[in-house]
Parts: C-alpha cells; sequence; structure tokens
C-alpha cells in the first residue's frame, strides 16, 4: 500500500511539473484558456463527463458520457489526464499509446497522469469502465 502511494504521489508530483513547465495547473480547478497551455493538454475525468480543460485546439468544454468529444493536438504536447474527486472507478485507454492505472474512490482528490504525444494519427479514447464517456485524440 505505501508503495502504490509514494508511487501514486510521484507520478502527481511529476505530472504539476510538467504541467507547470509547459504552461498548464493541473491543481487549478479554473477552466483555463488554451493560450496559457503552450506545449500541453489536460483532459480532465468526472464520473459521467470527460472535460477539455486545457491545450485542445477545438476549445475547453464539458462532455457529458455519450457526447462527441475530440481534442486537436500537436505531435511533442504532453497529455496530462487528470481525475477529480471520483466516486466511481475510472480508467482511460489513449489508444495502444497509453492506459492510465485505475482510479478508484477514496483516493487522493486530484490525480493525475501523462504521457508525451510523439505519433501523429487519430487515438480513440476510453473510459474501461464507462465506455460511453470517449471521443478521439487527434495529433497533428
Amino acid at each position: 500500500m505505501r508503495v502504490a502511494l509514494f508511487k501514486n504521489l510521484n507520478l502527481t508530483f511529476l505530472a504539476v511539473c510538467l504541467a507547470a513547465l509547459f504552461g498548464c495547473d493541473p491543481n487549478d480547478n479554473s477552466t483555463q484558456s488554451s493560450a496559457n497551455c503552450i506545449g500541453s493538454v489536460i483532459i480532465t475525468v468526472y464520473d459521467g463527463a470527460l472535460e477539455r480543460r486545457c491545450g485542445c485546439q477545438e476549445g475547453n468544454g464539458v462532455f457529458p458520457a455519450g457526447s462527441p468529444f475530440t481534442c486537436s493536438v500537436a505531435v511533442g504536447t504532453q497529455l496530462l489526464v487528470q481525475f477529480i474527486s471520483v466516486q466511481q472507478s475510472h480508467q482511460i485507454q489513449v489508444g495502444s499509446l497509453f492506459t492510465t492505472p485505475i482510479v478508484t474512490p477514496g483516493g487522493p482528490s486530484v490525480q493525475t497522469y501523462s504521457v508525451g504525444l510523439t505519433v501523429v494519427g487519430s487515438l480513440p479514447i476510453t473510459d474501461v469502465f464507462l465506455p460511453s464517456m470517449s471521443g478521439t485524440l487527434l495529433i497533428f
């Protein structure tokens, strides 16, 4: 348990450092403009919705499960997947590129995981536990 918590804290710390370096603050719960997110993008996961929080070419917005979600970003962008105050289990899969750990209720109120987007293409984004929370990440 301590090892898992320590590892999770290290990942969260790394994500916060990367976000600060690239211009997004994943602990800022306000809506941010894409202009403040040069080099990074935040996709936030809530129970029943995905949010384009920061850095998507389409701008910010919240998308309930079943709504079409698309986020377009440049190759080389740092993707941060952030879970906020979840009361259900979630695990986000971004094509075959990246899968977050399973996030369960009772964990830290904010958990952030990141990956560098190094390939051009279209990747599906899916919540393994709630497949209707899905969309597409377009990397150009």
